[in-house]
């Protein structure tokens, strides 16, 4: 039996392949080359797909995907501390970015309020999708400009709502507006109580008895339960998926699973949000485009003027430093997938003019697909900008901040640190003589007991598999001097070698092994140093005997280093 989505999705994936390749030489970003995808398999190109509906709904779970792993890379904690910049920075990018689309598209074009309001809210949105994936691979999604625009994004998510709500009484529809917002209002509270209760006492209990059994399997389909259903019940009380895929993520990395559950979701999520991109590249008309090219081009870079403007002006409003007012202006400039969302919802309410859907479509777009390349450049755009400014170098300095100091356990920042996977006994020992000679290190441990233990004890400790992509990249092992695999047991050490050198050619892999017979597959694989529990203790014992028998020290030494030469 044929499955129409599967040849859709083999076509579109390996076009995809194809032209990120040809990008990938020219050294243009990954989404460009998924975008130029659909628009090569869209209805308006060569017309390749017919599964839109299917594809559409795989790109809507890519969404889920992506803001759910969001969430698993902050806590509750880490929100508080930028509340002021969801409330205000946020606020106040919003509020001024729908007054000025409002007003221009009321003066230069629709001078009907209800439309250009409408105009204003599909303006406002930015792509969550696109500028928190990027800022995640260049690794600034925790930098000062990154919760600027992690703070702004959230309040953009969080304003679809009840700017959807406001349709019906734009177009004078609504029976019984304010019943409807007391209703959306009670719902917001039971979410917001079963996040807290749920948070506190119901998942850190139940990702605790899943880890217990050690069964990976388990723990993978647990993790995906509890992302979409919360995103589901939150959904269902009239906030969107994304937020509650957020709000889900957040509340899982409340506990000690979070970065092994972020490690298992990461493959998942890449393709679904492919598929998206690949899904928004399908709506462009190149038609259209063609023949009305200088005007879209002209709308894109005033829109996108505009916005970062607003968007600097929100940071600005932050007292933040001039070097976070100018990035997080460059990464908020563009238009977001939930402008869609508002398209789609405004043309059943007849708020979006049919002669203006694809200019909006054309815009969006090219927005989406030229904010990869400003992002990539983000910073020599600002070194730019520092050079031509017309101030002391001392003013520059105190203008664009000074960065912070490293803190020897802060682990987003650790580096030249040791790596220790496994806290049993060797572990520890490593661990406090590490401390000791105060050289910093991270522990990777897989038994949730031991690392809730070490935790409370304020020891820098991580839980997850160290075959994990995800538990490594936050253990920093790009920047790490030196791994130790202290476990023996454990039979994935040769598998935890080769992750830790794919990510590291440099560091220094001290692997330790139980019997002889491993040691070649480990040196395979790239362990520099292999200590062999079998052989150490029969050295040992020999050492011992021999030490009874007055046999000289370094007639001993010489004797166990041919060993050891002859063994490996």
């Amino acid at each position: 039996m044929e499955i129409p989505i599967l040849s859709d999705l083999t076509l579109i994936l390996g076009i995809a392949v194809m032209v990120i390749l040809v990008l990938h030489r020219i050294k243009l970003p990954t989404i460009i080359g998924f975008l130029i995808s659909g628009i090569i398999c869209g209805p308006y190109a060569l017309h390749l797909i017919n599964s839109e509906a299917e594809v559409e709904t795989l790109s809507e779970i890519g969404i889920v995907m992506l803001l759910f792993t969001i969430g698993l890379e902050f806590s509750v904690s880490g929100l508080v501390k930028i509340r002021r910049a969801i409330f205000i920075g946020g606020l106040l990018q919003l509020v001024l970015t729908i007054g000025a689309f409002t007003a221009l598209s009321y003066y230069f074009s629709y001078d009907y309020l209800p439309i250009a309001l409408f105009l204003g809210f599909v303006f406002s949105l930015s792509s969550s999708a696109i500028v928190l994936k990027l800022l995640q691979n260049n690794g600034d999604i925790k930098r000062d400009h990154g919760k600027v625009i992690l703070a702004i994004l959230i309040s953009q998510d969080i304003a679809v709502v009840p700017m959807m709500l406001t349709f019906p009484l734009l177009m004078g529809m609504a029976e019984d507006l304010m019943t409807e917002i007391l209703v959306l209002a009670g719902k917001i509270v039971g979410v917001f109580i079963f996040i807290v209760v749920s948070m506190k006492f119901i998942i850190p209990h139940l990702l605790y008895q899943i880890a217990k059994t050690k069964s990976k399997d388990l723990f993978i389909v647990g993790i995906m339960v509890l992302c979409f259903a919360i995103a589901w019940v939150t959904s269902k009380a009239g906030l969107s998926l994304a937020l509650g895929a957020f709000l889900a993520g957040l509340m899982i990395s409340e506990s000690k699973y979070g970065y092994e559950a972020a490690g298992i979701i990461l493959p998942f999520k890449e393709i679904f949000t492919s598929i998206f991109f690949v899904s928004i590249g399908m709506m462009m008309d190149l038609n259209f485009l063609w023949h009305n090219l200088l005007y879209v081009l002209l709308f894109t870079v005033l829109t996108m003027f505009i916005k970062a403007l607003i968007g600097g002006i929100a940071a600005a409003a932050l007292r933040k430093p001039l070097k976070t007012v100018l990035l997080t202006a460059i990464n908020i400039c563009q238009i977001g997938e939930f402008s869609f969302v508002l398209m789609n919802s405004g043309s059943e309410f007849g708020l979006l003019p049919i002669e203006i859907h694809q200019y909006l479509l054309a815009v969006a777009i090219l927005t989406m697909a030229i904010t990869p390349v400003l992002m990539t450049f983000d910073q020599k755009i600002c070194n730019g900008i520092i050079k031509i400014l017309p101030v002391s170098k001392r003013m520059k300095v105190k203008l664009f901040g000074v960065p912070a100091k490293n803190s020897a356990y802060n682990v987003e920042e650790l580096k030249d640190h040791i790596v220790i996977i496994g806290y049993g006994l060797a572990g520890q020992s490593l661990a406090h003589c590490a401390l000791a000679s105060q050289i910093p290190y991270v522990i990777i441990e897989l038994n949730p007991k031991t690392v809730e233990e070490a935790a409370k004890a304020g020891i820098p400790i991580i839980y997850g598999d160290a075959c994990t992509e995800e538990v490594l990249h936050h253990a920093n092992i790009d920047k790490a001097k030196v791994a130790v695999i202290t476990t023996i047991a454990t039979t994935k050490a040769a598998e935890i070698t080769y992750h830790l050198r794919r990510f590291n050619e440099n560091l220094q892999i001290i692997a330790r092994t139980k019997q002889v017979e491993e040691m070649d597959n480990l040196r395979r694989h790239g362990a520099d140093n292999i200590i062999v529990d079998e052989l150490e203790s029969k050295l040992e014992a020999i050492m011992m005997v021999m030490s009874i028998y007055n046999v000289p020290k370094e007639h001993i030494n010489e004797y166990t280093s041919a060993v050891r030469d002859l063994i490996s």
